[in-house]
């Protein structure tokens, strides 16, 4: 029994060695890689759980704002920026009816860029610079969209 026993310690030993030696191998393989140089675009749909009437063919979209964000809607105009592909928009009833609730417009932060120039002459020498100045602000708000039939019936949010 002493034979079979000594031969299992050799063989543990042996692994142990060999896992102390290739494991540095791959955390320099692993070093190497660069995934920035690697660009991919990703598209994601969410398709509505209920079945649609396969004769429905319009829509429309109603936009809810706050009276702050009345005086923005003329600029963004959201309205536009939903489309169906396959569907024709109407200007009211619709097959399917979009209502977008947008909330409050809040500031979330704000700061000052500064961005300086040198000017050079024709030769190539400096002989100035020139500091120009910016206000960067960041803001945010809430919006969520209800989608129903012409019937009422609730389809999706």
């Amino acid at each position: 029994m002493l034979p079979f026993f000594t031969d299992k310690i050799l063989t543990v030993k042996k692994l142990y060695l060999f896992l102390l030696l290739t494991t540095p191998l791959c955390v320099f393989a692993q070093k190497n890689v660069d995934l920035d140089k690697y660009r991919f675009t990703v598209q994601y749909r969410a398709l509505p759980q209920v079945q649609l009437d396969s004769t429905y063919r319009t829509y429309h979209v109603e936009i809810e704002s706050t009276r702050l964000m009345d005086s923005f809607m003329d600029d963004l105009s959201p309205e536009k920026s939903v489309r169906l592909e396959g569907w024709r928009k109407l200007e009211q009833d619709g097959h399917l009816g979009i209502q977008v609730k947008l909330g409050d417009l809040l500031p979330e932060s704000f700061s000052v860029k500064e961005r300086t120039e040198t000017v050079k002459n024709g030769n190539g020498i400096v002989t100035g610079s020139r500091t120009y100045y910016h206000q960067e602000v960041v803001y945010s708000f809430s919006a969520n969209a209800i989608i129903s039939d012409y019937k009422g019936m609730h389809i999706m949010d």
